[in-house]
């Protein structure tokens, strides 16, 4: 979470009109929270929820946000498809 913050907050900056405040993005990020990021176990948890709350059985997703290094996109790519996909499946 602390890592991903200054991609995050540099991506808002112009809706803040400067840097995104740290509380607004732990809020975001909470399981009540609009934002899907974490642990695979976390984005599980999360998109399950929302099936759960809406019935929803499609999410679309923006993995490379704020200008992360290309590694870090593709391995959130890879988590997305290794171990997300698959446990969603099941449940």
């Amino acid at each position: 979470m602390a890592a991903f913050y200054p991609y995050y907050s540099a991506y808002l900056r112009p809706l803040f009109n400067g840097q995104m405040r740290e509380a607004t993005y732990r809020a975001w990020w909470s399981p009540l929270g609009s934002f899907v990021a974490g642990s695979a176990q976390q984005v599980v948890d999360k998109l399950a929820a929302l099936h759960a709350a809406t019935g929803c059985s499609l999410f679309a997703g923006q993995i490379d946000i704020g200008a992360q290094p290309f590694a870090q996109v593709m391995r959130g790519i890879e988590l997305m498809a290794k171990k997300v996909a698959p446990a969603l499946r099941q449940l």
